[in-house]
This record gives C-alpha cells, structure tokens and sequence, in this order.
C-alpha cells in the first residue's frame, strides 16, 4: 500500500478533513491516536475509483444512440441536392442545385472542366448565374471559339420528384443564348431535360449525361454512334452537320446563336429569330412566343 502525507484541516467525531503533498481535500476516518487540526500525519493513498461494467456498458451505449442520432439529423440540417445541371461547352462540368436553386456542389468531368472550376467560385450561387458565370469562363480560357460550328449542349436533371420543375429550361436556355451571343459565339445551344435514370446509366457507361443522351437518340434515329466515338470526339464535332440533325437530336430544344447561314452568309442576330418548323408559317409561333425568336421550340 502506497502512503502520503497530509495536514489536518478539521475535525468531527469519525471524520476529518485533510489536505495532501499533492494538493487533494480528502475526507477520512479519524485515526487512533486522534491527532490535531494542523497536524502532519502520514496516511494511505485513496484507491482510484473504478466504475462497474455495467456503468461503462450504458456510457458506451448513450455515446452510441447519440453518434446514431447526429447521423441522422445531419441530412436534415446539411443542404441537399435536388437537380443536376450537366454543361457540355468543350469542357464538362456537373451542378448540383439545392431546393433554392442555389449551387451546393461542383464536379468536373474532365481537365477542361476542372480548369473551369478551379477559376471559379459556384458555391451558394444562384443556378442561372453559375451556368453563366461557366460559359464565360470557358470562352475566357478559349475553349469556346468565337466560330460557327460549336455546339453546347445542357440537361437539367430532376433528383428529387418535387424538383421536377424547379429549374426553369426556359430560362436557363435564354440566358446562355445572350451571353453566348454576347460573346460572338456562333453554333448552336441545347438546353435539354433528362431523367434521373439517364444520370445513371450515363456513368455506369462513363460518359457525360449530355454524351449518353446523344447516344440514345443516335440509336433511336437509326445512326447509332458508338460509346467510343462519343468519348473520343468533341460534342461540336459529333454535331457538326444540319438543322434538320439538330431537330431530330434534339426536337424543340435548341437555337441558333450568331448567324443564320454557313459562316460569312446571313446577317448577325442581336436578338435571336425563330426557326420556322414544318407546319410554323412566322416568326413567332411556338410555345416560347417572341421573346426568344431564333430558338428552335
């Protein structure tokens, strides 16, 4: 048994209280001969306080249902994402947008996307303002080339049944089509809608959400391009070709932005004009109206 010294600080009947070499107030019973406050006297050390198992086995469970429970609550309290927005500009880059269309996550699909986001700061943006902010970005970096013949193309993807709707196509096509025509830009801008399922079978085959859908409707247009071709080539160059390619690809959602014809032919357009289909007979038919003529609704 280990012993200390310690002081006499007071005294009852059974009991005193005494203060030792390291500074602890224990209480201990009186011993025989009975000495006096102020006293030193040699005493045994106190045994360390052991807890019983079954003390430890409910600590370890409280702990337990708490780590469970902030699990838990932490989905609740954490922004979530409710739509993808999928970008294909010669760079690709996937958004994440949360129930107020603000951006919660970024993910590049490749260096050039990478490089996009390296440049920027999307977090917490509104979802119209960061798909601008990316296009701008990528025309900056030269990856968009002020030329006839590029293509963009962008999917909105629901996560969530209640987001179905958040983001508005429409919207998000108009302003990419006056940014890009701001920027001289000259080709074409897709703004498609996609299915949840389309995002996953998109990455079990490694592509892009905006590759796999040109390669679902390849296949059903009877001129299947191969999963090969679509990862090896860029998407101006899968494009490249007519209107009528565009409309069958992607059926009242594209626009012309820049000029009407081959480049050096046709005047500029400043503000977009509507491509007549079969059976539209003016400029301003389809279900956009006149504020965005030049779109292929």
């Amino acid at each position: 048994m280990e012993f200390t010294k310690g002081i006499v600080i007071s005294l009852d009947k059974k009991t005193m209280v005494v203060v030792t070499e390291q500074g602890d107030f224990l209480r201990v019973s009186v011993p025989v001969p009975r000495p006096r406050p102020g006293e030193t006297i040699q005493l045994p050390l106190p045994k360390p306080r052991s807890f019983p198992k079954y003390y430890l086995r409910g600590i370890a469970a409280a702990l337990l249902i708490i780590t469970l429970a902030l699990g838990m609550l932490k989905p609740v309290f954490m922004p979530q994402a409710v739509a993808a927005v999928s970008m294909d500009l010669a760079s690709s880059i996937e958004l994440n947008v949360d129930r107020e269309n603000r951006i919660i996550g970024a993910k590049a699909m490749d260096a050039e996307g990478q490089a996009v986001l390296e440049r920027l700061n999307l977090k917490g943006e509104d979802v119209y303002q960061a798909v601008n902010l990316v296009a701008v970005k990528a025309v900056e970096l030269g990856y968009l080339q002020k030329e006839q013949g590029n293509t963009v193309i962008v999917a909105v993807v629901p996560l969530k049944e209640q987001a179905r709707n958040a983001i508005d196509r429409e919207k998000l096509q108009q302003i990419l089509h006056d940014e890009l025509a701001k920027r001289e830009f000259q080709g074409y801008l897709v703004v498609d809608n996609a299915e949840l399922s389309i995002r996953q079978e998109a990455a079990k085959a490694g592509l892009t959400v905006n590759q796999y859908l040109l390669w679902e409707r390849s296949k059903a247009g009877g001129a299947e391009l191969s999963i090969e071709e679509l990862k090896s080539q860029p998407l101006e160059q899968v494009m490249r070709g007519s209107e009528d390619k565009m409309e069958r690809m992607f059926p009242g959602m594209w626009c012309r932005v820049g000029e009407r014809g081959p480049k050096g032919k046709g005047p500029v357009n400043q503000q977009p004009q509507l491509i007549p289909q079969a059976g539209q007979g003016n400029s301003e038919c389809g279900p956009m109206g006149p504020r965005n003529r030049g779109c292929g609704w």
